[in-house]
């Protein structure tokens, strides 16, 4: 699993059974708070989103894995 561009927790491999759920029910928390940070900014969800992954990506700890805005994905030293 990783912090993908877009803000939201990806599966870099396939998951199964709880592993798939937990990042699926982050991911909808996720979008529930970027859209009520947006209706209250004047911004897209997306744009939230995007932004919110800038300030993950800035405070992930070494070793979490993060993508780009390219889509590449790197292991943050």
């Amino acid at each position: 699993v990783g912090e993908d561009a877009k803000g939201y927790l990806a599966e870099r491999k396939p998951l199964a059974g709880r592993k798939a759920s937990i990042v699926t029910s982050e991911n909808a928390d996720r979008k529930m708070i970027y859209s009520s940070v947006a209706s209250r900014t004047g911004q897209s969800a997306s744009e939230v989103g995007t932004q919110r992954a800038l300030q993950i990506a800035e405070r992930a700890h070494s070793g979490v894995w993060l993508q780009k805005s390219s889509g590449e994905w790197y292991k943050k030293p």
